[in-house]
């Protein structure tokens, strides 16, 4: 009877006396380091609009707006960011060239940007339109191509470029969005022939390339941008009827949530978006100015922020880093 007591004793004190579990840890996609800031790159709003500015968010406040400081540096809009083994790369084409369709690369450590003008990615032309990303410990480069029809690719080891490649999709629009997924590489793009104007998507494993599909009832006439955010792809795009608007979708590998609008949200063209302090931040020049905004997404609901003493005149580009 002693012994039974007992036993009861510590069953009823068992919440007491067990320490709580730890949570699981999130997945390494999703971690964030603690002095990981948002970097945003964007054209400038004057009339030398091809000359880049780009400053960084710590999760509280903006640095001050700066200009780059490599000589002859001028970028023409459709080009991205992406970081990789440790340093952040810019991909852009130049207006100033004697080459004005050669991809080219910047490169920094988070503080000063390469000083040369830039580097060119060996045999790679591309119209407007660049996505990357880095899957399976490579970085993927998609681009539109010369025939700006065309969507192609180029990969990177951290010392030599494989070649460029036509990916295994029909004619597109421009405007694409690629990224990494529960193993998988998944880039979004816009028909080039088709009238609904329809997003589509291939899926690519790392050796084979499975046959592309729509996304569900989700259209749209210019910009695309997708980020993994809480074990969903989140997609956002300007509208079809409405390109003004911009519309969010999401995907948990099988099923698609269904678009909703973004309240509030009048863009012109261009779209960019990160997660960062477990949230989605979205970037986007106003429809009628050279404002810059930020909506920002905790999973729930959308806000809005303008962006102080930041302007542009069309391109735009963020990322963690």
């Amino acid at each position: 009877m002693e012994l039974y007591s007992e036993a009861a004793d510590r069953l009823a004190h068992w919440s007491k006396d067990t320490p709580d579990p730890k949570p699981l840890p999130a997945p390494e996609s999703e971690r964030q380091a603690e002095n990981e800031k948002i970097y945003l790159v964007h054209q400038g709003a004057t009339d030398v609009w091809w000359e880049p500015g780009w400053s960084k968010f710590d999760g509280k406040a903006w640095e001050q707006d700066r200009k780059f400081s490599s000589w002859g540096l001028s970028v023409s809009d459709g080009f991205c960011l992406t970081p990789y083994k440790g340093k952040l790369y810019m991909f852009h084409r130049s207006t100033g060239s004697d080459a004005p369709s050669a991809v080219r690369c910047q490169s920094s450590r988070g503080v000063e940007w390469t000083k040369q003008a830039s580097d060119i990615v060996v045999n790679t032309w591309s119209s407007w339109g660049m996505s990357a990303v880095t899957f399976k410990d490579k970085l993927y480069l998609f681009h539109h191509g010369v025939d700006e029809k065309k969507l192609n690719y180029n990969v990177f080891d951290g010392i030599s470029w494989a070649g460029d490649t036509t990916a295994p999709v029909p004619d597109v629009a421009w405007g694409l969005s690629a990224v990494a997924f529960e193993e998988k590489l998944y880039l979004f793009y816009r028909h080039y022939f088709r009238d609904d104007k329809t997003i589509q998507y291939v899926v690519f494993d790392g050796s084979s390339w499975q046959k592309q599909k729509d996304v569900p009832e989700t259209c749209t006439t210019w910009g695309i941008t997708a980020v993994v955010y809480h074990k969903r792809i989140h997609l956002m795009h300007c509208g079809y009827e409405k390109r003004e608007k911009i519309y969010h979708n999401s995907f948990d590998g099988s099923t698609w949530e269904g678009e909703k609008l973004i309240e509030d949200c009048e863009v012109a063209n261009n779209l960019s978006s990160v997660v960062h302090d477990d949230n989605i931040s979205m970037f986007y020049k106003g429809a009628n100015s050279s404002d810059m905004y930020r909506q920002i997404f905790d999973g729930k609901v959308w806000a809005k922020e303008r962006l102080e003493r930041v302007s542009t005149q069309d391109g735009i580009a963020a990322v963690v880093y």
